[in-house]
């Protein structure tokens, strides 16, 4: 029986007693959602991220070692609109601020304009990277331990680097950074734009770590299952729950008071709060990849299946099937509505719903 401990006390929580529903496999309510193209990115680049932009009708499809093509939502376009070369393995890249940020393993970053073709701003951190990432409104760019604040091109405060990093992301306000490691334990916190440091040891290997909407709490999944939750920033622990065995993915709902934990047969969510499982749903297959935005959750298997719920009113959306190969990327953006995935094969798509 899972159990959560906070501020002392210790909670039984039974998942046939979970309100909300519990290993939720219900049919998919609302109207179909519209396939709105299909495209194949190169066989030699099995995909590794897909990223639909915000404010405009694009997607791309990165490789582990490129390209990034950026693709039109309008099926009846030829062909990619751009397609970016990268010299090494590729990080992170997604799109950010008029062009797409892209992120090399040996330590280059860069902003294109794929418009235009040509960099708007690059930074070489000179040494290698596991983990990459920028903020949701283009200011910091995180790099393994260091950061980049993109304006002035310049590191804030002192690299922190974890040899075996397991996680690394920004608060949505851009206001602190978590860094994790898996042999080596840390929890590292950075607050911007001062780029002051808290670090301390979690109580096992960490595969995942997240920061609340508004930066005053940090998750953290443990190789066991364990979940932590630390106020910030005081450092103050806050609880743990014991769930699955192994987590993919951790994010807070937009007010915070909620955090959702995929693991290989769907998903819990938490009331961070009341301590409380609030919803527990699964799939049909095994999850892979997971994503978040807002209140829309997705996640991909390796049945080559693509899921979507609606959070706030704990529903399945949609269940699409994007191919029989494992679907290796998936995004989904609440402003337009979108959802896109990749298999390992190289086959993408991008569906629309009302």
């Amino acid at each position: 029986m899972p159990w959560l401990t906070f501020s002392g006390l210790v909670l039984a929580v039974s998942l046939a007693s979970c309100r909300g529903g519990c290993g939720d496999r219900a049919e998919p309510r609302g109207e179909p959602l519209e396939l709105l193209r299909r495209v194949t990115s190169p066989s030699e680049a099995t995909p590794a991220w897909v990223d639909i932009a915000d404010d405009e009708a694009y997607f791309l499809v990165a490789g582990m070692r490129g390209p990034v093509q950026i693709w039109s939502e309008a099926a009846t376009d030829t062909g990619s609109a751009a397609s970016i070369s990268a010299a090494g393995s590729v990080l992170a890249a997604r799109f950010s601020q008029g062009g797409v940020f892209l992120a090399l393993e040996q330590g280059a970053v860069t902003l294109w304009s794929w418009r235009e073709n040509r960099v708007l701003s690059s930074h070489d951190f000179a040494r290698r990277g596991r983990q990459a990432t920028i903020d949701a409104n283009g200011r910091f760019v995180a790099f393994g331990g260091a950061v980049l604040e993109v304006a002035s091109s310049r590191e804030v405060g002192e690299p922190k680097p974890l040899a075996t990093q397991s996680a690394l992301a920004f608060s949505t306000n851009g206001q602190r950074l978590v860094s994790a490691g898996f042999q080596e334990p840390w929890i590292v916190v950075r607050d911007l734009p001062s780029g002051a440091l808290r670090e301390w040891l979690a109580p096992g290997k960490v595969s995942h770590a997240a920061l609340s909407p508004d930066a005053n709490v940090v998750a953290a999944s443990m190789e066991n299952g364990q979940i932590q939750l630390w106020e910030q920033p005081s450092g103050k622990p806050l609880g743990s729950a014991r769930g699955h065995k192994e987590a993919r993915a951790l994010c807070f709902n937009p007010a915070g008071t909620s955090l959702v934990v995929a693991d290989p047969e769907g998903f819990s969510v938490l009331d961070v709060p009341r301590a409380e499982q609030t919803w527990r749903a699964d799939i049909d297959g095994t999850l892979w990849v997971f994503a978040c935005d807002g209140d829309m959750l997705a996640a991909g298997s390796t049945q080559g299946g693509v899921w979507l719920w609606e959070l706030a009113h704990q529903t399945l959306r949609a269940h699409l099937q994007l191919s029989s190969s494992a679907v290796v990327a998936v995004d989904v953006s609440t402003a337009r509505h979108r959802i896109a995935a990749a298999d390992e094969k190289g086959e993408a798509a991008i569906w629309s719903w009302r």
